[in-house]
């Protein structure tokens, strides 16, 4: 006897609650974590630098009676920001939207989109401007540091490596300079997981473990161990492919570590190692730096959403920093 087969009882429809999307998480991002964002009304604008030399000298001399004090002062200069504009589209259609099951929703997911399109390339940016080489001068050379040099003994997968001693005195060779030391350091998940694994760091974090509390190489303990206020891991990815070809996901940030001192806000004599000025005065701006606009094409019958935001990731205290080449 004939009967009916599960195929056509049943067609395949999309399910409502659950779909597969590969996303950077908004934590997977340095730009934003690391340097201070700061508003500004203008494309481009100056700000002062006080020199350094003027305000850590030391001037002061003996008075006697009836005689002036001896007088000092020091120079302003200036540094300026230039904010670029970042924009990109998406069009959505009627037909999709009227033909769209859930869990399509091809208004907001083209917003997710776009948001996820704005977060890479400014970390790109990031990286590019901070997170490179033949920038920071605060190091025990004063230039960039590569394994086996003075101030980086060996790479931290190498068990001999000596990564508290070279975060100590990179640390003493920005504060000898500068009167300030670092208070964060920025890896990528391999330079992260490079250091967490260390022995010297494993060593140090078991202190008072046992069964019930094991040891736990957190950010936050190792930091603590670093005298540093914070670890910043970088682990955004991107598809470097051209739209169409094979894809190729690579992580945005090297195998490279930075130890720098980042203003917890921006403010008047604060020499931050860097700021992101976002240009909050740009038409639909306001909100943080970013917006996300429609309008209708008739003769198309698609809106069109469109993703706009300016910035500019400007280093503003190259001393006090110190970048160590190819940690892990």
């Amino acid at each position: 006897m004939p009967n009916p087969t599960g195929s056509s009882m049943h067609i395949n429809t999309y399910l409502g609650d659950i779909s597969v999307a590969y996303m950077n998480a908004d934590t997977a991002f340095a730009a934003g974590q690391v340097f201070p964002y700061v508003d500004v009304q203008k494309q481009t604008d100056a700000f002062a630098t006080y020199d350094r030399g003027d305000f850590l000298r030391d001037g002061m001399q003996k008075r006697g009676p009836y005689d002036r004090a001896a007088e000092g002062g020091y120079t302003v200069s200036s540094g300026t920001y230039s904010c670029d504009v970042w924009a990109e589209a998406k069009r959505v259609s009627d037909r999709e939207k009227a033909n769209a099951d859930d869990p399509f929703r091809p208004d907001e997911d083209a917003a997710k989109w776009l948001t996820q399109q704005r977060l890479i390339r400014q970390e790109i940016d990031w990286v590019d401007s901070f997170f490179t080489t033949s920038i920071w001068t605060g190091s025990v050379s004063g230039s960039d540091l590569t394994a086996g040099s003075s101030g980086f003994t060996a790479a931290w997968t190498d068990a001999s490596a000596t990564p508290f001693e070279d975060i100590d005195a990179n640390n003493d060779a920005i504060e000898g300079r500068t009167g300030i030391r670092a208070n964060t350091l920025v890896l990528n998940r391999k330079g992260w997981s490079a250091l967490r694994n260390h022995p010297d760091v494993l060593d140090r974090v078991k202190g008072g473990a046992n069964n019930a509390s094991p040891a736990m190489a957190s950010r936050q303990a190792v930091a603590e161990l670093m005298e540093l206020d914070r670890i910043v891991v970088t682990s955004a990815v991107r598809n470097t492919a051209a739209e169409g070809a094979t894809t190729a996901v690579s992580t945005i940030a090297g195998n490279h570590a930075l130890l720098v001192y980042a203003a917890p806000n921006p403010g008047l004599f604060e020499p931050s190692g860097g700021y992101i000025f976002r240009w909050t005065g740009l038409e639909g701006q306001a909100g943080g730096g970013q917006g996300i606009s429609s309008y209708r094409e008739d003769d198309t019958k698609c809106d069109r959403h469109e993703i706009e935001a300016a910035w500019d990731c400007k280093v503003v205290a190259p001393l006090v920093g110190a970048f160590l080449q190819s940690v892990a």
